[in-house]
């Protein structure tokens, strides 16, 4: 396998790559191989959990809020479509 050495890393890209490698219970290394694969999965994993923090995080009011705030994106406007 091939080593590379990577120059130019800001300090905070380089603080962010090892919080997330901590977080995925990964080194470093791997946490950027998954980076440069276009992975943000665990290794090993079929599936994205980007967004997994959110899962019940709403509560009915933040659900209507929502709702309501996108309700004018199922308009249609027939001027379009002439």
């Amino acid at each position: 396998m091939a080593n590379i050495s990577v120059r130019g890393l800001d300090d905070a890209r380089l603080q962010r790559l090892k919080q997330e490698a901590r977080a995925g219970g990964v080194s470093l290394n791997r946490r950027v191989l998954q980076v440069l694969q276009g992975s943000s999965a665990a290794p090993g994993s079929d599936t994205h959990h980007d967004l997994d923090a959110l899962i019940g995080a709403w509560d009915h009011e933040d659900a209507a809020a929502f709702s309501n705030a996108v309700a004018p994106f199922d308009a249609i406007d027939p001027a379009l479509w002439d």
